[in-house]
């Protein structure tokens, strides 16, 4: 028997924050804040597909071709949404070169956590096991 947990929130694809940082003048960066929406991986394909990338085996561009099923915050000169497609994402790398890597680090950050530091980001709470107190619920 399988477990199912029951929870309107889980969906099949999972849409994270992402930042691009282009560089302006001054030696600074303008950052450009979007969502990456990918699908929701079993264990066993996300660590090989991990292990293909840090290998070496895939580069970036091979690693989001399995992973991204959108975008969002992507916008054209109207202001309009610019819908996701592999040809519109190598569009947007030509021009704003590090957006492909912004997606790449948004999986990893989001998908590569650990469950205790899952749970302070979310609550804003250290974990039981330090001095501070747990919100509610995160553990029980």
């Amino acid at each position: 028997m399988a477990v199912v947990i029951a929870n309107s929130q889980i969906k099949p694809v999972v849409e994270c924050p992402a930042t691009l940082f282009i560089p302006i003048d001054g030696g600074k960066f303008a950052e450009h804040k979007f969502t990456a929406q990918f699908h929701r991986l079993k264990k066993d394909e996300r660590d090989a597909l991990q292990k293909q990338f840090v290998s070496g085996e895939i580069k970036t561009e091979q690693l989001l071709d399995k992973i991204v099923a959108g975008w969002g915050g992507m916008l054209d000169e109207t202001g309009q949404p610019v819908p996701y497609s592999h040809a519109e994402r190598v569009a947007t790398e030509a021009v704003f070169s590090g957006m492909e890597e912004a997606m790449a680090i948004s999986w990893f950050d989001h998908f590569f956590v650990h469950q205790r530091a899952a749970a302070e980001k979310n609550f804003g709470a250290p974990s039981s096991t330090t001095s501070g107190s747990m919100a509610p619920g995160v553990t029980s």
